[in-house]
């Protein structure tokens, strides 16, 4: 009984320093953007700014602050943004969210549309009109609007 004991935790040992070595799957490198967001040369507050990518892969987002600027992370949780070309999308934050769904009337069959001070076409991937490249550097990328 002994010896199945030891067996076991050396072999659990030996699974868990493979599993350890085996470096699991490699993400790619991510690099500093920041920057700041203006509408009509006035800082945009609370709203949720994102780079999707050109290829699929990778990108960023982050909520833009009282001051306009915003600071991305990536989708795992890293500071910074994936290498690449991106289609810049800009969403009313929670707050504005949590509004639309305050005035929501009873009997709606779909809730209300929060109100933006950004233009519809930078809702969406496919009809923003800002594209940006993040290069392996430190990355301040303003969005004037």
């Amino acid at each position: 009984m002994r010896l199945s004991r030891a067996f076991a935790y050396v072999l659990a040992t030996v699974f868990v320093t493979a599993i350890g070595c085996s470096g699991g799957v490699e993400l790619p490198p991510a690099y500093p953007v920041t920057g700041k967001v203006t509408v009509q040369g006035a800082p945009l507050e609370g709203y949720l700014i994102t780079f999707i990518p050109a290829n699929g892969v990778g990108g960023g987002s982050a909520t833009i602050g009282s001051d306009g600027s915003y600071s991305l992370s990536t989708l795992d949780g890293r500071p910074g943004c994936t290498l690449g070309k991106f289609k810049v999308v800009i969403r009313p934050g929670t707050e504005a969210s949590k509004a639309a769904m305050m005035s929501m009337t009873p009997g709606a069959k779909t809730p209300p549309k929060a109100a933006s001070k950004v233009p519809d076409s930078y809702s969406s991937a496919s009809t923003s009109p800002k594209e940006v490249e993040v290069k392996v550097e430190p990355n301040v990328i303003d969005i004037s609007i």
